[in-house]
């Protein structure tokens, strides 16, 4: 029975922590005067918003990877820009996003609170409060069940309240799938199995708005629900057993699709190149798809070329050669765990 739990546990950290590298700042011309209005494609923006309005801004930021969605894209964190553009309460919205970013949850919920308290139908503070949760939860013990249900219920009322007050904010749709996810996988099995529906509507709603949002680590809300996708179309077996009873179904092919979306809003992630390799694979096996199986091949050269910065990215790039001894793997991948994907044992669990 542990099968159902372990891959939607997989699936909703998995969307969640999804790392998107950025480029450097686009080519801008002169900088402005230090005392003038701030220009976000000035090449000194950083040090500017910093010295006029106490900006804060990402360590290395500049260091990452970034494609721009258009020409005028400084490839700067959507949260920066508002703090500029708009603002209080943007501009402390944005001290509590680096706090989220850095892990300093209390610090980061009671700034939170106190933006919700004189602006309660601010959708970014709903949901910065929702991922606050999220991550928090994710850091306790296993064990804390009760401690942990705590917490994510109250993020995934602030996520429920985000998408009634903005039902076409990309963020509201997406931490509300990602929060009712480890919601339902803590409370236990057949919880997790039985929302899985309303997490995928909530996650193909958030790809409708086709709204741009970067975070402060560059990753980026449509990469985002795009991973999130293609991870959960391999691992829900793909049966009218799963359709039946729990209303949803998985799909090689829309596994495959949702991640190579995924690859557009970034470049050189190690981890979406696993998981690449992996859903290939798996098309691979599904469908006796040759092509398949040579694609999830160039995954892996491509995998293994891309530097690996992090021990999390040595993991994810030894998993590349993992796969490519094992092709049959592909199906059930995760970097904890195999997974369970085969319908006839959901049935009996």
């Amino acid at each position: 029975m542990d099968s159902i739990r372990r891959f939607m546990t997989v699936l909703f950290t998995s969307a969640a922590v999804m790392v998107m590298p950025a480029l450097a700042l686009a080519e801008a011309p002169p900088s402005a005067e230090s005392d003038g209005p701030l220009q976000l494609n000035d090449p000194d923006i950083v040090q500017k918003a910093k010295d006029q309005l106490g900006l804060g801004f990402p360590t290395n930021y500049q260091n990452e990877e970034c494609i721009p969605v258009g020409k005028s894209d400084p490839c700067l964190p959507t949260g920066f820009v508002q703090a500029i553009e708009r603002g209080e309460p943007y501009i402390t919205l944005w001290k509590a996003e680096l706090l989220v970013e850095q892990g300093k949850a209390l610090g980061a919920d009671k700034l939170l609170l106190e933006i919700e308290k004189k602006h309660p139908n601010n959708a970014k503070a709903l949901w910065l409060i929702a991922k606050n949760a999220y991550f928090r939860a994710e850091k306790m013990p296993e064990e804390a069940t009760e401690e942990k249900a705590a917490i994510l219920e109250r993020g995934f009322s602030f996520a429920e309240r985000c998408v009634e007050v903005a039902p076409k904010d990309i963020n509201c749709l997406l931490h509300f799938g990602t929060l009712l996810g480890r919601v339902s996988t803590n409370r236990g099995i057949i919880s997790s199995a039985a929302n899985g529906d309303d997490v995928e509507d909530h996650w193909l709603r958030a790809l409708e708005t086709k709204e741009h949002y970067r975070f402060p680590s560059a990753n980026t809300s449509l990469g985002a629900v795009n991973y999130g996708l293609g991870i959960f179309y391999r691992l829900v077996p793909d049966s009218w057993l799963m359709s039946l009873l729990f209303g949803v179904r998985g799909d090689i092919g829309k596994a495959v699709k949702y991640l190579q979306a995924a690859m557009k809003t970034k470049s050189d992630e190690v981890e979406l190149y696993t998981e690449l390799v992996a859903a290939s694979y798996c098309k691979a096996e599904r469908d006796d798809d040759g092509a398949a199986l040579k694609l999830g091949h160039d995954y892996v050269k491509q995998c293994q070329a891309k530097p690996a910065s992090s021990e999390l990215r040595k993991i994810s790039k030894s998993h590349c050669g993992k796969l490519r001894d094992n092709p049959a793997l592909g199906c059930g991948y995760s970097r904890d765990k195999q997974q369970e994907t085969d319908a006839e044992k959901f049935k009996k669990d």
